[in-house]
């Protein structure tokens, strides 16, 4: 009789640690939205050019076109883009703490607080089209970092990314205006990335919560081992971003990569060659590292469309390969939905939906 209950100290459970939530889920969805807006001052006029130039690539009139654009389209300051984001928080009932942005690196968040509900968001930019971002996403080697006397192995770019903001956004958490409210991270893409690392580095043990939206990987099997804090991470139906890198497409582009070896081995000269060179190597150690790659947290999938949009928890292996079988005939359709499906807008509209209907 005396075995139950034998440990004390684990018979008192953390009551206080947000659970996952439909309508916090939306919230965070929009606020991973909102991190997209420019409040670092400038404008998207870059951006809005280069997909011009896509969907009018032999037009003569282009040049013209993009000169108008560039004339009419106003360039914000630092000041007027954060009082902007600011009014769109007021207007919600949210206060604008700060926000932060690095030139160099393209990692920008900010932070937020609702007195009402004695919480605070920090919601980081997902994935643009600049070169820094894409340099972020595809900088993919696995880097070890030393952390609490252990070493973790985590993505490069986004640990240089997050590393770029880290100490400005410690400073503001410490702050009077911060430091008492239950703390929610979340991002959309690379900036679900960057959520997950500031859970990692900043806030592994809080009261409050981590939700992600189409993110990718951050770190290996153990990256999330001594994390407390729950990482709720949205996947919308067959977005491809969140299952990139993927260990078995790795696994089968290696075990293939072997095989081409020994059919080629009456060429061994030339392969001897191909693989003292540099190329091969990075590509190599890149495969390696690529096989690694887990994701963290609990997963949840986005399925349906309209009205019939649903939260799974779990999802069948029938299920899943009904779901990559519609996306050949899809393909011939012209719908790539691959890709459309990583949309923070349709995630937010999903979320929106689900949560509706369910409160």
């Amino acid at each position: 009789m005396c075995d139950y209950f034998s440990n004390d100290e684990l018979l008192e459970s953390p009551i206080k640690r947000a659970a996952y939530s439909d309508r916090t889920s939306y919230l965070m969805a929009e606020m991973s939205r909102l991190a997209y807006f420019k409040f670092e001052g400038g404008s998207n006029l870059d951006e809005i050019i280069t997909q011009l130039r896509s969907l009018l690539p032999d037009n003569n009139k282009l040049p013209a076109l993009e000169a108008m654009i560039r004339a009419q389209v106003k360039t914000l300051s630092e000041a007027e883009s954060k009082a902007i984001l600011s009014e769109i928080l007021d207007q919600s009932g949210f206060s604008l703490i700060e926000t932060f942005s690095d030139p160099a690196t393209g990692a920008q968040a900010f932070l937020c607080k609702r007195s009402s509900q004695d919480i605070a968001i920090l919601a980081f930019r997902g994935t643009e089209l600049n070169l820094r971002d894409i340099k972020a996403d595809i900088k993919a080697r696995l880097v070890p970092v030393e952390h609490k006397g252990k070493t973790v192995q985590i993505h490069g770019g986004y640990m240089n990314q997050f590393a770029s903001l880290r100490k400005d956004i410690i400073a503001e958490l410490a702050r009077d205006e911060a430091k008492d409210l239950q703390l929610f991270i979340t991002g959309h893409s690379l900036g679900g990335a960057l959520a997950i690392t500031a859970v990692k580095f900043l806030a592994s043990d809080i009261t409050g919560a981590c939700y992600t939206f189409g993110s990718p990987p951050v770190g290996t099997k153990t990256f999330d081992s001594d994390i407390k804090t729950p990482i709720y991470r949205i996947v919308n139906h067959v977005d491809i971003v969140p299952r990139l890198p993927n260990p078995v497409l790795v696994f089968a582009i290696r075990l293939f990569a072997t095989f081409i070896e020994i059919v080629l081995t009456p060429f061994s000269s030339l392969i001897s060659q191909v693989k003292e060179s540099k190329w091969f190597d990075g590509l190599s150690k890149g495969l390696i590292d690529a096989q690694k790659y887990r994701q963290s947290g609990y997963g949840s999938y986005l399925v349906g469309e309209g009205n019939d949009v649903r939260l799974k928890y779990s999802v069948s292996v029938y299920d899943r390969f009904i779901w990559w079988a519609k996306q050949f005939s899809n393909l011939f359709q012209g719908e790539f939905k691959l890709l459309s499906d990583h949309s923070i807008e349709t995630y937010s509209k999903k979320l929106a939906t689900w949560a509706t209907q369910r409160k």
